[in-house]
């Protein structure tokens, strides 16, 4: 039955989306003891490698394929990225108070933050031109975090190649599966944001100012649709 499964591109692809759904319901501690034989378990077993199609064949294309089965569960994503808290409108790392502890007027409750800007050096693609970034501690039993992005003026980001956009898995709870379900579907749109945000739009549900403008915007969109 597997083996049918992973020959299908699309099936691939909407698992690699769909994994993180069940998994945001598991213990914080030990989540794959507590959840051993998961969908992506089996995939890379039945495969011998990342669970996700042979990079190599240019015929496929799976970001279209991503797109089409995140279409499917849209409700469902959507309603794990509801949970998540705002982007603040403005940021600095000084701004960041000890704990990380933020307001959200969307929730009218505290989320805790931290500042994730150096980890884009080594370990996660860089959103440009952002000069800072953050991220969303995730709360316990859960896996998604928001991240949000901004420029050296302090403002957030809201669109463009430089916004951040909500994680399905934070890389501070399983960087395995963050590389996975929010790095890999990155590089299987081989780095076109405009694809991207499609199926994961930065937040800007404070309505902060749009940012870059709209001249900026045009020209960011041109050069990564003809890169």
């Amino acid at each position: 039955m597997w083996s049918l499964l992973v020959t299908n591109v699309t099936v691939v692809c909407c698992l690699a989306l769909f994994w993180p759904v069940r998994a945001a319901s598991i213990s914080t501690q030990d989540e794959r003891q507590a959840y051993p034989l998961t969908f992506l378990d089996t995939l890379e077993s039945s495969i011998g490698g990342s669970g996700f199609p042979d990079e190599t064949n240019e015929t496929e294309d799976c970001c279209a394929k991503w797109f089409e089965c995140g279409l499917q569960f849209d409700q469902t994503i959507k309603a794990i990225f509801d949970e998540l808290p705002a982007c603040p409108c403005f940021f600095h790392p000084q701004m960041l108070p000890f704990g990380g502890r933020i307001e959200d007027p969307k929730h009218k409750r505290h989320f805790r933050w931290r500042d994730v800007t150096q980890l884009f050096s080594n370990k996660l693609p860089r959103q440009e031109p952002a000069e800072w970034c953050i991220e969303q501690k995730p709360e316990p039993g859960k896996l998604a975090a928001q991240h949000c992005c901004y420029n050296n003026s302090t403002m957030l980001i809201t669109r463009g190649s430089g916004a951040g956009s909500p994680r399905l898995v934070s890389p501070s709870r399983f960087f395995l599966y963050h590389e996975k379900f929010d790095i890999q579907p990155w590089i299987d749109c081989k780095g076109d944001w405009t694809r991207y945000h499609a199926m994961r739009p930065p937040n800007n549900d404070l309505l902060c100012h749009q940012n870059p403008s709209e001249k900026e915007y045009r020209l960011q969109r041109l050069q990564a649709q003809s890169y």
